[in-house]
């Protein structure tokens, strides 16, 4: 229920963001976009999907949050001390790791800036922005 309310409120908030960023940029920022005429446009779909993407990430943390707590101990949970903590973060600090998924999440990230750099188009600067921004929606 709480990653539910979550991504409704996500989703709501996110349009009243991207609402207040579009009207800043047509008046108080306005030179930033070259004086284009900026509009707001959000589809059903595009929402939906936007809240669905955050509560499928809230159950994932809430997932991963209690799965490293099923594994300490009733006795200790019960206690809430710093007992639990220290074993967990003992644990975490002896156990051999994989990996960070952070660290693999950021070098996915860099490789795609970086292919995008490399066959971004040369000379015409409107040319390179246009497929910088058509890069992004292919998904």
């Amino acid at each position: 229920m709480l990653a539910l309310a979550a991504g409704v409120v996500g989703a709501g908030l996110g349009v009243f963001y991207t609402r207040a960023t579009i009207y800043g940029l047509s008046t108080i920022w306005r030179g930033a976009v070259a004086n284009s005429a900026l509009r707001y446009d959000a589809e059903p779909t595009t929402l939906a999907i936007g809240a669905l993407s955050g509560i499928l990430v809230a159950l994932l943390a809430i997932w991963l949050v209690t799965r490293k707590q099923a594994r300490a101990p009733a006795r200790e949970l019960l206690a809430g001390g710093a007992e639990t903590e220290t074993r967990l973060l003992a644990a975490a600090g002896s156990s051999r790791r994989r990996g960070s998924p952070a660290l693999f999440v950021a070098g996915i990230a860099t490789i795609g800036a970086l292919a995008m750099m490399v066959t971004a188009p040369a000379g015409d600067p409107e040319k390179g922005a246009v497929s910088f921004f058509a890069r992004g929606r292919c998904c």
